[in-house]
């Protein structure tokens, strides 16, 4: 007997409510394990999440948060991971496009951005765990957030250009391809690490279209269509099928 729909949903997001409030991801596992076969028991025996779990799914998450030790040292991996894995995919299109050139504003509002990004993450990760809406409101939250912060690096961007802040550092032809690779490289392994080619596959969409459409001589209104319609639509097709094959998966 596998858990139902409700039991096995519930799990998952009690394991994503847990992981951002920063609990030890092996004591999560353990504990989410310990849950699926008290559930798994309570089924079979006719009785519902509610047997385990209370009425109130988001105060039994939070409880359960609270008897469990904050794991510092994974919090400080993951900023450093997320943070890393952002600049690297900044480097990573500035180095393909010959741009490695930056000022102080952008040397500082690049990374401060990103933890605001990380801190928005979080918050919208425990927001839905805890509330549980529906996907349609669930994708809608994440895009606001996404397409908000994707605002604030082009308006980071565009700030710079219109104040002709002067560059403080400027990467020569060698030091690009060393950039080029290295940033690839870490986007690679930092997928390797957290088990999820999502960054990469974004980095591919959003940088390698450009690069065709200049090298087949399309005109610049057609490249810039592309450009902007076509990683979109690549990304929400990833999300789709991600999400059909996550729900296609066998429960235990």
């Amino acid at each position: 007997m596998t858990l139902s729909e409700e039991s096995r949903e519930f799990v998952d997001h009690l394991r994503l409510y847990l992981l951002t409030s920063g609990r030890n991801e092996a004591e999560v596992e353990e504990i989410t394990e310990e849950l699926e076969d008290h559930l798994l028991e309570a089924e079979q025996e006719g009785k519902s999440t509610e047997h385990i779990t209370g009425k109130s799914p988001e105060k039994y998450m939070k409880e359960l948060a609270g008897e469990m030790p904050l794991d510092k040292k994974q919090i400080a991996g993951w900023i450093q991971g997320f943070i890393l894995g952002i600049v690297a995919f900044l480097l990573l299109g500035d180095a393909l496009e010959g741009k490695l050139s930056y000022s102080l504003l952008e040397l500082i509002g690049y990374p401060v951005i990103a933890l605001l990004y990380l801190g928005a993450i979080i918050l919208s990760f425990r927001y839905v765990s805890s509330k549980r809406p529906t996907k349609k409101k669930e994708f809608t939250f994440y895009a606001v957030i996404s397409s908000g912060f994707m605002l604030l690096f082009m308006g980071l961007i565009f700030m710079d250009q219109m104040l002709s802040v002067p560059a403080v550092w400027t990467a020569g032809p060698t030091a690009e391809g060393v950039i080029l690779v290295l940033s690839a490289l870490t986007l690679v392994a930092l997928a390797w690490k957290w088990k999820s080619f999502f960054l990469v596959f974004v980095a591919l969409v959003y940088y390698v279209p450009p690069l065709l459409m200049e090298a087949a001589g399309v005109q610049t209104d057609t490249s810039l269509m592309v450009e902007a319609f076509l990683p979109l639509g690549l990304i929400l097709l990833y999300i789709v099928i991600h999400t059909f094959m996550e729900k296609r998966k066998p429960t235990t």
